[in-house]
């Protein structure tokens, strides 16, 4: 995500040349945050920092509403409050809140190249904490109005996987549908070096016996050998695309050597034989959606209708 980091680094320093007494306060407090060995006090350090520089930013004032916000996003816990319900919405506490309130403040002002990370940052916030209705807000305003920035990936990702966590289904084929209709989008998918260890396996499958035909692939299932040589897994069960299978599977295949296939049509696969069963169930020109781990993300493609 280095289109994010540059943002965010961009005019970290900017401010600290304007001479009114309050930014002169926010320096300082910036400067004993940033020397602050000790995360705890780092993290007050930062809060304090915050507040001086929200004092200071006066409208329409571009560096130091940034700096703000840089402020800020450090002064944030690394790790959430757990919950009881593991689906229920993470409150904010005040540090999310003057997050949100410096986010609100800068986006206007950001240059327009920026904007699209900054409403990320914004929407990220809320999926972490749960709260899909305001994360889709600003996905859905990326992904439309911003296509082509490196954002639109991630929010679309983020959005196909708020809308499963609600269990909104429908909304997931619509939107997997629109996405894959979108030139611009489908441009920004990375390509993927094929590791070594998958590189290795793809010399271990038998070309009958693990095809899958429909997809074109030959698979592996995920088992304790498999997760051995993969342990960065987010997930422990699935069937590997170890290659992809000459002769066979739809023409614009979306599936690339090196992912991990772990649920047709919402149906989990844990086995070859599941995921032939799952493709089974689909008729020709059904929408067939395919959550795949690629690179260490989750992520929604879909087979091409027809595809057998």
């Amino acid at each position: 995500m280095r289109w994010l980091v540059v943002c965010l680094l961009a005019a970290a320093t900017a401010w600290a040349d304007q001479p009114r007494p309050n930014v002169d306060t926010a320096r300082r407090a910036w400067q004993a945050a940033e020397h602050e060995t000790d995360p705890r006090i780092a993290r007050q350090l930062w809060r304090e920092a915050a507040i001086a520089m929200d004092r200071a930013v006066l409208p329409g004032n571009t560096d130091t509403a940034y700096a703000a916000l840089l402020a800020w996003k450090n002064a944030l816990a690394g790790e959430l409050p757990k919950t009881a319900d593991p689906d229920a919405p993470i409150p904010l506490d005040d540090d999310d809140i003057g997050y949100l309130h410096a986010l609100a403040v800068y986006l206007p002002l950001a240059p327009a190249p920026d904007g699209p990370a900054i409403q990320f940052l914004r929407g990220d916030l809320y999926y972490r904490h749960r709260r899909y209705d305001d994360a889709e807000r600003d996905f859905v305003a990326i992904v439309a109005q911003h296509p082509e920035h490196d954002a639109a990936e991630y929010s679309a990702n983020l959005l196909l996987d708020s809308l499963v966590r609600q269990k909104r289904f429908g909304d997931v084929d619509r939107w997997v549908e629109k996405l894959r209709g979108n030139d611009k989008l489908t441009l920004l998918v990375p390509v993927v070096e094929q590791p070594h260890e998958v590189d290795r396996m793809a010399g271990l499958v038998d070309p009958e016996k693990n095809l899958v035909a429909r997809l074109g692939i030959l698979g592996i299932e995920i088992d304790k050998k498999i997760l051995d040589l993969l342990p960065a897994l987010r997930e422990s069960s699935g069937v590997l695309v170890a290659a992809r299978a000459a002769g066979s599977g739809p023409a614009d295949n979306p599936l690339a050597t090196g992912d991990i296939i772990h649920a047709v049509n919402r149906v989990p696969i844990i086995s070859l034989d599941g995921l032939r069963s799952a493709l089974d169930q689909s008729k020709p020109g059904d929408a067939v959606v395919i959550q795949v781990e690629r690179d260490g993300r989750l992520m929604f493609l879909s087979l091409p209708s027809g595809g057998r």
